[in-house]
């Protein structure tokens, strides 16, 4: 793979086809060495180390990033988390004196009629 030319369109195809040809083994799990692969690659060793150098400072740019890539961070005691957030769900929708929480109490369809009651008998 060393075919020397000045042209640029091809020396720069050239150059893509080297690229790609790294990164398709560092996908298939392979780890070619940088130099190693810049030494068999002479004709373009300029651009295969500008590429190189621009990977390696991009990669210390986003160590920083690298730590925030867990989407949903673990609590330490889930069953702790999950108590602590029924409580503090139970104390927002708590409502007035009796301290029961409004998801507590009965929920009657409106369409029900009132029933009073005297003694032993019950009326509409």
């Amino acid at each position: 793979m060393s075919g020397e030319t000045n042209d640029p369109s091809a020396r720069e195809q050239r150059v893509n086809e080297a690229i790609a040809a790294y990164l398709e083994a560092v996908d298939a799990g392979e780890s070619p060495d940088p130099n190693e692969f810049v030494a068999q690659h002479s004709d373009i060793a300029t651009e295969l180390g500008a590429f190189f150098a621009n990977r390696d400072e991009f990669d210390r740019l986003a160590e920083p990033l690298k730590k925030l890539d867990d989407p949903e961070p673990k609590p330490a005691n889930v069953e702790a988390t999950l108590l602590s957030s029924d409580k503090q769900a139970d104390a927002e929708s708590t409502s007035g004196q009796d301290g029961l929480p409004d998801r507590a109490r009965p929920q009657f369809p409106s369409h029900w009629p009132e029933v009073r009651q005297h003694g032993d008998m019950a009326w509409e």
